[in-house]
């Protein structure tokens, strides 16, 4: 009977994106701060805001007044 030869198989559209991932990240010297301001300087050229974070309005007793994020409602 013959042998069936076990060999990897690679996806090339995966392997398309580990390529560009690399090539990117290799640009900004593996530093991600300065990936994500390079990011965020080109979303302002293309008139594009970037999402932060909501900061929780609190009460006069330093409670916050925003929903809960998790858990059951």
């Amino acid at each position: 009977m013959a042998q069936i030869e076990a060999r990897p198989w690679t996806d090339p559209i995966v392997e398309e994106v580990r390529a560009a991932r690399e090539a990117i990240a290799a640009r900004y010297d593996y530093d991600v701060e300065k990936l994500a301001a390079a990011f965020e300087e080109r979303s302002k050229a293309a008139g594009r805001g970037t999402a932060t974070p909501a900061i929780a309005a609190k009460d006069s007793s330093g409670e916050s007044t925003s929903r809960p994020t998790t858990g059951t409602l």
